[in-house]
């Protein structure tokens, strides 16, 4: 009688099955880039990028390198940009994630290997916030690692990879997921972990700013949805306030130096005069893979009612 062998059962073969296939996705994005980018060395070592924001990301990168050469500890000031006069980058758009990898070229890496490697970081790390959320939220593990593979890889994120070169915009899409759990524990749970809603505001907060005034307002959304059982409940009066007051603490590294740029000069972001609804896309638009969520994205979304 042939013996029936049950894979999977253990949370490490689990855990290998899930890193390896996020990984695998992490890794064709990244080959896909690499491709796309048609990245160029002559005799002259002239390097020929493609990507709306890659030059300035690579800049960001060596900047917090030479930063650190010369003594510089956090880089306040990129030294190397602006011919050599110096920008303020840091003031206004974090750059918490970047140290580990600034570190390496700082060791002596290649600049542009270096963001390979910090892309492929940080897609593998939206595969697992992205399982970590369904396996709480989806019944089976085969879906929850399925919604790990689908997230990195949906039309929006390639785009933000591969043609906009946004890479704060992606690691803000990193805790989107982490987001979404705690505002899942707040609802379902009786806001019994409020550290993980903690922990996704505190990520964006250190990695895109403009993502994080569009998950604020997903979050005030969800609040006032559920305020007639929310307001009622002094626990979650209690726990709100000591959340709102550990946020303002763990983020003043960033905010506080912010405010005191924006409170003593003005800049061009303040007198644009575009509003948000000429932004707004249409519902067919969704659809489109040129710079939107894309097909798959609403297609996985879709999934969902059947599986």
């Amino acid at each position: 009688m042939r013996r029936k062998i049950n894979l999977l059962q253990t949370r490490w073969e689990r855990t290998a099955v899930l890193c390896c296939l996020v990984g695998a996705v992490a890794l064709v994005n990244c080959l896909y880039m690499a491709k796309t980018y048609l990245i160029h060395f002559s005799e002259a070592d002239r390097v020929f990028l493609l990507g709306d924001d890659l030059l300035y990301h690579l800049n960001r990168l060596q900047s917090i390198a030479d930063g650190m050469r010369g003594g510089q500890f956090p880089v306040r000031i990129y030294p190397n940009l602006l011919n050599g006069y110096g920008y303020a980058s840091p003031l206004f758009y974090p750059d918490f994630f970047l140290y580990p990898f600034a570190f390496l070229i700082f060791l002596g890496a290649h600049t542009v290997s270096v963001y390979y490697l910090m892309t492929a970081c940080a897609l593998f790390a939206m595969g697992i916030t992205a399982y970590l959320f369904a396996r709480k939220t989806l019944p089976s593990y085969a879906q929850a690692v399925s919604a790990a593979c689908l997230y990195p890889s949906m039309q929006y994120v390639v785009y933000d990879v591969v043609t906009r070169a946004a890479f704060g915009e992606v690691v803000g899409l990193v805790f989107l997921p982490v987001i979404a759990l705690g505002l899942y524990n707040m609802v379902k749970e009786g806001f019994s972990k409020p550290w993980i809603l903690l922990l996704g505001v505190l990520g964006v907060t250190y990695s895109h700013i403009i993502s994080l005034y569009m998950d604020a307002w997903l979050i005030l959304g969800v609040v006032l949805v559920n305020g007639k059982t929310f307001f009622r409940d002094r626990t979650w009066w209690k726990k709100t306030a000591i959340l709102i007051v550990l946020y303002l603490l763990l983020s003043a590294a960033y905010f506080l130096p912010f405010l005191e740029m924006i409170a003593s000069d003005r800049y061009h972001f303040s007198e644009v005069e575009s509003s948000l609804a000429s932004s707004a896309k249409t519902f067919l638009s969704l659809f489109d893979v040129r710079g939107t969520i894309g097909p798959i994205a609403v297609l996985s979304l879709l999934l969902r009612l059947f599986v």
